[in-house]
């Protein structure tokens, strides 16, 4: 889990040229590479998907408790898939959360 909080926390530092995505950007980026609805990812966190919506959309900060909620599944998963290679994933993540 703490390459996830990690990732999140670092998204959160002011946009430069080498980090324009926002929190909101990583989280929908972690959520639809694992092919994670917002109702799923509710369900696994007991974050509601009204909020996890308005949090990825920007209209809601991430506070560092719902982050900590939000990335226990994701870490569970990401586990579960990717074993070893956390770098190669994570630049994969990103990759895809930025494309439009």
């Amino acid at each position: 889990m703490k390459a996830f909080l990690l990732a999140l926390l670092l998204c959160a530092l002011p946009a430069t040229a080498l980090t324009p995505m926002t929190l909101g950007d990583m989280l929908k980026g972690y959520r639809t590479h694992f092919g994670l609805t917002q109702t799923a990812l509710a369900r696994l966190s007991g974050v509601s998907a009204t909020r996890i919506s308005r949090m990825e959309r920007g209209l809601d900060s991430i506070p560092a408790s719902t982050a900590v909620r939000l990335a226990k599944p994701l870490d569970s998963i990401f586990r579960a898939r990717y074993p070893a290679g956390t770098e190669l994933w994570l630049m994969n993540v990103i990759a895809r959360a930025r494309r439009p």
